[in-house]
């Protein structure tokens, strides 16, 4: 791949995502690849940093000639500032220095999500205030991810290099190509795997034999204080429906009800009464809710009532006098 191509990769605003992808295959196919396209991307941030124009792509520097001049200097800024989103953004996760492989990570904020595709062709959909980081050496000797939040898989079939999500309590879901939904956040009870096409295993820290093996339209729910793992029939559209913009429940228990609010409206919610947190909701909320309309839904369909300070972004729960 010549340095044109590279530099184009760098600079792209366009967003062409086919290209992207076929450049990041190459720069991970061999660690003189990266080590190039090291030395092409520092070229291009020091004359970035020094102030001089960047080496953009011949079709950029033609379309600079045909504008008028006093153009010249936004088009120079547009493509300065692809650079800095490309070269800083954590979608592009070529990020090395010294020759030395880092892991890379995605992530989300509250009320927040984001959907991209891996080198291997895997989509991935990740949920609000959710960090997913990939491996050195990722779809080489091995495709392994680290999550902590949650997140939809859908995996590009390789029989010979397994595709492993790892958690930080040990746990890790290892498949072949599939599609399937893992929830771990950090402050929750349960790390719950639900999967929706094909096959998956699933490890206990330590293990080399899979605890539970999930075929479609199953769940896992391991429980992290009783380290014990349960297999249940569910319906996976509810489960996944956070992609379309949807939090669905079904006989979900308020304080975890709450956890999912407060991720995607980005708020803090208190339960005052603790007697209310083993509640039980079912129902559906859609993201275009505002928080007043979720709330309110909230408090008619149980026996609950709610306190909101618009200004610090808190509510607080109570039982209903």
């Amino acid at each position: 791949m010549d340095k044109k191509e590279l530099i184009k990769f760098i600079a792209d605003d366009e967003g062409d995502v086919e290209f992207q992808q076929r450049v990041i295959a190459w720069i991970e196919s061999s660690p003189e690849n990266r080590k190039y396209f090291n030395r092409v991307k520092a070229e291009q941030v020091a004359l970035f940093r020094s102030g001089q124009q960047v080496d953009a792509p011949g079709e950029f520097r033609n379309f600079r000639a045909k504008t008028k001049k006093r153009r010249r200097n936004y088009r120079v800024t547009a493509v300065a500032a692809a650079l800095v989103v490309i070269l800083f953004s954590s979608v592009i996760f070529l990020d090395r220095s010294a020759g030395n492989e880092t892991s890379s990570a995605f992530s989300t904020r509250s009320a927040e999500q984001k959907d991209f595709t891996l080198p291997d062709g895997s989509k991935i959909y990740l949920n609000a205030e959710s960090t997913l980081e990939v491996s050195p050496g990722f779809n080489r000797e091995t495709r392994t991810v680290k999550l902590n939040g949650e997140a939809f898989f859908d995996v590009a079939r390789n029989e010979q290099v397994p595709f492993i999500v790892e958690t930080p309590d040990g746990i890790k879901v290892k498949v072949l190509g599939t599609s399937f939904n893992i929830k771990s956040y950090k402050d929750n009870k349960t790390i719950e795997t639900t999967l929706v096409t094909g096959k998956v295993e699933i490890y206990k820290a330590d293990r080399e034999t899979p605890s539970a093996i999930l075929a479609p339209r199953q769940k896992a729910i391991f429980r992290k204080h009783e380290k014990d793992i349960r297999v249940k029939q569910v319906a996976t559209e509810a489960i996944t429906s956070w992609k379309e913009g949807v939090l669905a429940f079904d006989n979900t228990p308020l304080n975890s009800v709450v956890k999912d609010i407060e991720r995607w409206y980005g708020i803090s919610v208190r339960i005052e009464d603790h007697t209310i947190e083993d509640y039980t909701f079912s129902g559906k909320f859609r993201k275009q809710y505002s928080i007043v309309q979720v709330l309110d839904i909230l408090e008619t369909s149980s026996p609950i009532q709610y306190d909101y300070d618009k200004q610090n972004k808190t509510v607080t729960l109570k039982q209903r006098n």
